[in-house]
């Protein structure tokens, strides 16, 4: 391609205009994170703070560990705070609902970059390690007095009609890579399973299966251990079969 000779312009100097030509485009959102680039993003989150020196003391950390971060992916996807669709993670309602309710300093890593600044004048000796403990607990105090305070309240949209075979409380229907999932609505039962149960058989691998299964017997079987009735059961097999033979 043959160089171009530019001629010199000056400021505020008007040039004709032989033609022009109009594009009409939309502006595209971000893509979104995949696990991949999510644990890439949580390795380098400087790029995510504004404060240059605070971005600084970013280089080199980052949110959380290497061995813990893919743990961190999965606890969101556990407690459906994100789900997976295909190979993209999407924020679920319980998700965007906790961002709308959770303190602002806990929404960007720039809180981690203070603590790392700090540890870092520890390491050289312009800190104080009991003066930055204390600042940790008076901080977490802060957090969980706002929440108390806090009146917001989160309201399931994806309340199932099923209700739970332990506690009685009604499921949610939630998203996982196994399929749609039931999952109980009270944390403290935790019982899952998949939303459809073709038999019995597919209930075998849940882990609440032992309970629910007690608690049936407990319900639709008669008074007394299962052990009791089988035994007295068979005694009264054993006496008709006595008295048939003394008949004879």
């Amino acid at each position: 391609m043959p160089e171009q000779t530019l001629a010199l312009h000056k400021k505020g100097e008007q040039k004709q205009v032989n033609s022009y030509k109009i594009n009409k485009s939309k502006t595209k959102p971000p893509a979104r994170y995949t696990e991949a680039t999510l644990l890439t993003a949580m390795e380098s989150p400087g790029k995510f703070i504004e404060d240059e020196e605070l971005r600084e003391s970013m280089k080199g950390s980052g949110l959380g560990t290497p061995a813990t971060r893919a743990e961190i992916i999965e606890k969101l996807l556990y407690n459906n705070y994100i789900e997976r669709q295909g190979k993209e993670l999407f924020p679920t309602s319980k998700g965007m609902q906790l961002i709308n309710l959770v303190s602002p300093a806990l929404k960007t890593p720039e809180l981690t970059a203070q603590w790392e600044q700090r540890l870092a004048d520890i390491a050289r000796g312009k800190g104080s390690k009991t003066d930055f403990m204390a600042g940790i607990r008076q901080n977490a105090l802060e957090l969980v007095k706002s929440v108390i305070a806090d009146t917001s309240v989160y309201k399931a949209d994806n309340i199932s009609k099923t209700k739970c075979p332990l506690c009685g409380k009604f499921m949610l229907l939630v998203n996982s890579k196994r399929g749609k999932m039931l999952i109980c609505s009270n944390r403290a039962c935790g019982h899952r399973q998949p939303e459809k149960e073709d038999d019995f058989g597919s209930f075998k691998s849940s882990k609440s299966a032992g309970r629910v299964n007690q608690k049936l017997i407990a319900r639709y079987s008669d008074q007394g251990s299962i052990t009791q009735n089988v035994g007295e059961m068979l005694k009264a097999a054993l006496a008709e079969k006595s008295a048939a033979k003394d008949d004879k």
